[in-house]
C-alpha cells in the first residue's frame, strides 16, 4: 500500500495556484505539487506529480464537456488514455472514465474528473482544473 507520505495528504492545505490535480491511488490521497499542461499538435497531456509519483491524462485538444472512455496508449495516436508512475513503476491503465465539466479552449480553462485502474493502481475521485 502506497503511505500518505509518499502521495501527499488530505488535510493538507489547497495549492494556491492555477492547477488542482488530485486522485486518490489505492486509497492514498494524491496532490499533484507541479503540473504540466502540453499541448502537442492536436492533443493535450495532462501531469501532475508529487514527489517522483505521477498521473498523466491525455485527451484530444478540441475535447468538449461530456465523458469519455479511457485507453492505455499515452503519447500515441489514441485520444484518450492515462498512466500512473508510483515508486517508480508506471503502469497503463487497463481501463476508465473522464468527464469533462468544461473546456475553454480560447482561455485555456478546463475542469473534469477521472477515475481509472490499472495492473496494480486504482486511482479515484479524480479532478483537474486548469484556469
Amino acid at each position: 500500500m502506497i503511505s500518505d507520505a509518499e502521495l501527499g495528504r488530505a488535510d493538507e492545505d489547497p495549492i494556491e495556484s492555477r492547477f488542482t490535480f488530485t486522485a486518490y491511488v489505492n486509497g492514498s490521497y494524491f496532490r499533484a505539487e507541479d503540473f504540466q499542461a502540453i499541448e502537442t499538435g492536436d492533443q493535450l497531456i495532462f501531469e501532475g506529480e508529487k514527489a517522483g509519483n505521477s498521473i498523466i491524462l491525455q485527451m484530444p485538444a478540441d475535447i468538449v464537456n461530456g465523458d469519455y472512455n479511457l485507453g492505455a496508449s499515452i503519447g500515441l495516436s489514441i485520444d484518450y488514455s492515462a498512466s500512473v508512475t508510483i515508486n517508480g513503476q508506471t503502469q497503463q491503465i487497463s481501463f476508465g472514465s473522464m468527464t469533462v465539466l468544461n473546456h475553454t479552449a480560447d482561455t485555456g480553462n478546463i475542469n473534469g474528473t477521472f477515475n481509472f485502474q490499472t495492473a496494480d493502481f486504482k486511482v479515484t475521485r479524480g479532478v483537474f482544473k486548469l484556469f
